[in-house]
Protein backbone atom coordinates (compact mmCIF):
# COMPACT_ATOMS: atom_id res chain seq x y z
CA UNK A 1 0.00 0.00 0.00
CA UNK A 2 1.38 3.63 -1.19
CA UNK A 3 0.04 6.29 1.39
CA UNK A 4 0.63 10.72 0.98
CA UNK A 5 -0.32 13.34 2.04
CA UNK A 6 0.65 15.71 -0.39
CA UNK A 7 -0.88 19.42 0.53
CA UNK A 8 -3.33 20.53 2.63
CA UNK A 9 -6.15 23.15 2.21
CA UNK A 10 -7.83 25.35 4.58
CA UNK A 11 -11.77 25.69 4.73
CA UNK A 12 -13.36 29.09 5.83
CA UNK A 13 -16.20 28.65 7.94
CA UNK A 14 -17.49 31.02 9.21
CA UNK A 15 -15.26 32.70 11.68
CA UNK A 16 -13.44 29.18 12.54
CA UNK A 17 -11.07 28.43 9.31
CA UNK A 18 -9.94 24.65 9.65
CA UNK A 19 -7.56 22.32 7.50
CA UNK A 20 -8.36 19.11 5.69
CA UNK A 21 -5.20 16.94 4.46
CA UNK A 22 -5.52 15.20 1.25
CA UNK A 23 -4.53 11.61 1.74
CA UNK A 24 -4.15 9.87 -1.05
CA UNK A 25 -3.74 5.81 -1.17
CA UNK A 26 -2.79 3.05 -3.71
CA UNK A 27 -3.72 -0.64 -3.27
CA UNK A 28 -2.81 -2.61 -5.96
CA UNK A 29 -4.86 -1.03 -8.92
CA UNK A 30 -7.12 0.99 -6.73
CA UNK A 31 -6.64 4.14 -5.90
CA UNK A 32 -8.16 7.05 -4.34
CA UNK A 33 -8.14 10.13 -2.09
CA UNK A 34 -10.08 11.79 0.59
CA UNK A 35 -10.17 15.06 2.58
CA UNK A 36 -9.97 14.26 6.22
CA UNK A 37 -9.52 16.78 9.30
CA UNK A 38 -7.20 16.38 11.98
CA UNK A 39 -10.16 15.05 14.52
CA UNK A 40 -10.65 12.54 12.12
CA UNK A 41 -7.77 11.03 12.36
CA UNK A 42 -7.39 11.38 15.59
CA UNK A 43 -10.63 9.22 15.93
CA UNK A 44 -8.82 6.67 14.05
CA UNK A 45 -5.90 6.29 16.21
CA UNK A 46 -8.48 5.91 19.36
CA UNK A 47 -10.06 3.56 17.33
CA UNK A 48 -6.70 1.46 16.71
CA UNK A 49 -5.66 1.55 20.05
CA UNK A 50 -9.02 -0.41 21.40
CA UNK A 51 -7.97 -2.68 18.63
CA UNK A 52 -4.29 -2.80 19.93
CA UNK A 53 -5.74 -3.84 23.67
CA UNK A 54 -7.53 -6.39 21.93
CA UNK A 55 -4.51 -7.73 19.65
CA UNK A 56 -1.75 -7.09 22.21
CA UNK A 57 0.24 -5.09 19.97
CA UNK A 58 2.13 -1.54 19.40
CA UNK A 59 0.93 1.15 16.96
CA UNK A 60 3.16 4.11 15.30
CA UNK A 61 3.35 7.39 17.31
CA UNK A 62 0.23 9.75 16.91
CA UNK A 63 1.30 13.17 15.93
CA UNK A 64 0.05 15.06 19.22
CA UNK A 65 -2.12 18.21 19.00
CA UNK A 66 -0.50 21.49 19.95
CA UNK A 67 -3.32 22.77 22.27
CA UNK A 68 -1.35 25.71 23.28
CA UNK A 69 -0.98 27.18 20.23
CA UNK A 70 -4.61 26.35 18.74
CA UNK A 71 -5.55 28.62 21.79
CA UNK A 72 -3.49 30.95 21.48
CA UNK A 73 -4.18 30.98 17.27
CA UNK A 74 -0.15 31.01 16.70
CA UNK A 75 -0.15 28.01 14.37
CA UNK A 76 2.14 28.68 12.04
CA UNK A 77 3.15 27.54 7.96
CA UNK A 78 6.02 25.31 9.90
CA UNK A 79 3.53 23.67 12.37
CA UNK A 80 1.25 22.95 9.33
CA UNK A 81 3.83 21.22 7.55
CA UNK A 82 5.44 19.37 10.39
CA UNK A 83 1.64 17.90 11.41
CA UNK A 84 1.28 17.25 7.74
CA UNK A 85 4.42 14.85 7.64
CA UNK A 86 3.40 13.40 11.26
CA UNK A 87 0.39 12.35 9.96
CA UNK A 88 1.73 11.04 6.53
CA UNK A 89 4.74 9.18 8.82
CA UNK A 90 1.55 7.92 10.71
CA UNK A 91 -0.43 6.47 8.10
CA UNK A 92 2.55 4.67 6.30
CA UNK A 93 3.64 2.85 9.61
CA UNK A 94 -0.52 2.10 10.97
CA UNK A 95 -1.10 0.80 7.34
CA UNK A 96 1.43 -2.69 7.87
CA UNK A 97 0.23 -2.86 11.35
CA UNK A 98 -2.12 -5.91 12.59
CA UNK A 99 -4.68 -3.60 14.06
CA UNK A 100 -5.23 -1.62 10.44
CA UNK A 101 -5.48 -5.10 8.64
CA UNK A 102 -7.23 -7.08 11.30
CA UNK A 103 -10.47 -4.31 11.52
CA UNK A 104 -12.93 -2.91 8.93
CA UNK A 105 -12.12 0.88 10.70
CA UNK A 106 -8.75 1.67 8.50
CA UNK A 107 -9.71 0.78 5.07
CA UNK A 108 -13.37 2.48 5.87
CA UNK A 109 -11.20 5.76 7.05
CA UNK A 110 -9.48 5.03 3.34
CA UNK A 111 -13.00 5.01 1.89
CA UNK A 112 -11.76 1.45 0.20
CA UNK A 113 -14.19 -0.22 -1.56
CA UNK A 114 -15.81 -3.70 -0.35
CA UNK A 115 -13.79 -5.75 -2.87
CA UNK A 116 -10.45 -4.41 -1.78
CA UNK A 117 -10.96 -4.11 2.04
CA UNK A 118 -11.24 -7.76 1.60
CA UNK A 119 -7.90 -8.42 -0.23
CA UNK A 120 -6.11 -5.89 1.93
CA UNK A 121 -7.78 -7.18 5.72
CA UNK A 122 -5.62 -10.04 7.44
CA UNK A 123 -8.39 -13.72 7.27
CA UNK A 124 -7.83 -14.90 10.55
CA UNK A 125 -8.00 -18.80 11.01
Amino acid sequence: MEIGIPYIRTIMNENDPYIVYKVEVKFRNWKNSVEKRYSEFLELHREMKMVRKILHTRLPRFPGKHVWKRFMHTFSADDIEERRVGLEEYLRMLAVTECARSTEYFPGFLEMPLEIREEYIIKKD
